[in-house]
């Protein structure tokens, strides 16, 4: 594989990048108060930005395009068929419709605004399980863990992925978050699971119920 990296100028400038964690504070030897610090600090740059001008434009065409003109090695050529070009947009749009019927404090989602990160979400936890029960036949059985021995660990599996994104946020700062470039932080997980099967057989989800439809979106 061929590497070309490129970086802004400010990559070399400390006092541009003391600048941006100029907020955080790391306590030593109290994980708990640091965890709390940086939570505080990055609350706080996210309320600075309420009032501030976004540019939520997102062109779905230029996902393609970054994906379709760069080859395995990193080179950049047009490599998709017509054909493949044809199913990635059919496929992509699955995902357009589902997070569009979600609403955030009754504001609705836009599905093309997060299409590349939503894509993300759902290959990245669809592989990672892919990954683990390669992991799981290669090891044996694993033990149960203490005091969750209720749960499989296929459930903890997903349990673990839900609770990355864990969290409770005002509507102001819901406003906000709707700007940028991911779903909401529960579409994440509903978005991205609801699109299993091997979730629905894990937690026997009822068929056609809004954890495990009928219909279901897959790119990768």
């Amino acid at each position: 594989m061929n590497y070309t990296i490129g970086y802004p100028d400010q990559l070399m400038d400390k006092d541009y990048l003391n600048s941006l964690y100029e907020e955080d504070s790391v306590v030593r030897g109290n994980y708990l108060q640091s965890v709390f610090n940086l939570y505080t600090a990055e609350t706080r740059r996210a309320l600075r930005e309420l009032d501030q001008p976004t540019n939520e434009l997102r062109i779905g065409s230029d996902i393609l395009t970054s994906w379709k003109n760069f080859d395995k090695i990193g080179d950049r050529r047009d490599w998709w068929s017509v054909n493949t070009s044809a199913d990635f947009v059919a496929r992509s749009t699955c995902f357009v419709d589902q997070y569009s019927n979600y609403l955030e404090f009754e504001h609705k989602l836009n599905g093309r605004t997060y299409l590349g990160e939503n894509i993300a979400d759902n290959g990245g936890v669809r592989q990672s399980y892919m990954a683990y029960q390669k992991h799981k036949s290669r090891q044996g059985p694993e033990p149960k863990l203490p005091g969750l021995e209720q749960y499989t660990h296929e459930q903890l599996f997903f349990i673990s992925f839900a609770h990355m994104y864990c969290s409770n946020y005002s509507e102001d700062l819901a406003k906000v978050m709707l700007s940028r470039d991911h779903s909401p932080d529960r579409y994440r997980v509903i978005g991205s699971l609801s699109n299993m099967e091997e979730f629905s057989q894990v937690w026997r989800c009822s068929k056609q119920s809004s954890m495990n439809p009928e219909k279901k979106c897959v790119l990768w």
